[in-house]
């Protein structure tokens, strides 16, 4: 496989495009359509390379359309115009773990204008017992800490509401993690202007040294899941 060299003016532009096109603009314009799709999976390998080195090394990535990269298209069931079936940005996944649904999870988000970072997992019923327990005992001041180390160093942080209105009855009204508790999943996120080195193989570094912030929320995540 071809080395990652950024995402071009032409890749960036068909990324910019994407949302007002048609089945058949994709059609007319193909060869720019293939471009952004490979650029992309350049992309997933070099920086699968990066968080293998920095973050986690059992870390999976699969640089493929519905691998590693969300497809392009959206779900039409959800969209008001169908005629417009494109996204405006592009999502690369690392899952950590059998499960590439319920597995600590590295993602990162590019549109034209900015990129986004995000780290979490979705709990099973059984992940979902582990966190409580965990997150209520001593292990649960770790993961505080990450959290709000990463707030520190990224102001913008973003972290979904909880799925519960309480925390679960067998826990104490007033924990002090009681926000965590009331979670079923967990995502934090944030995103950033892009620099200038996204049109040259720097960014693969820009946007991993991003994900080393997440680095210990990610193994925090996964050490739970693995107990």
């Amino acid at each position: 496989m071809d080395d990652f060299t950024g995402f071009d003016d032409d890749a960036l532009g068909t990324l910019r495009a994407l949302p007002g096109w048609t089945k058949q603009d994709r059609a007319a314009d193909k060869d720019a359509y293939d471009h952004l799709v490979e650029t992309t999976k350049l992309f997933a390998q070099a920086m699968g390379d990066r968080i293998r080195e920095t973050v986690s090394d059992t870390v999976t990535v699969d640089p493929r359309i519905n691998g590693s990269i969300s497809p392009f298209n959206r779900d039409l069931r959800f969209v008001e115009d169908r005629s417009r079936p494109y996204k405006d940005n592009l999502m690369v996944n690392f899952w950590d773990g059998a499960d590439k649904k319920a597995s600590p999870t590295l993602r990162v988000r590019v549109t034209p204008s900015h990129t986004g970072f995000g780290a979490g997992t979705v709990f099973t019923k059984t992940g979902l017992e582990g966190w409580r327990s965990t997150v209520a005992g001593v292990g649960g001041e770790d993961l505080a800490a990450a959290l709000d180390d990463l707030a520190t160093a990224h102001p913008n942080l973003d972290q979904p509401e909880p799925e519960l209105k309480r925390v679960p009855g067998d826990v104490d009204p007033d924990h002090p993690r009681g926000d965590l508790l009331r979670h079923k999943s967990l995502l934090v996120r944030w995103e950033e202007p892009n620099p200038s080195s996204i049109g040259s193989a720097e960014f693969v570094d820009w946007c991993g040294d991003r994900l080393d912030d997440l680095g210990p929320v990610h193994r925090w995540l996964l050490t739970t899941s693995r107990q």
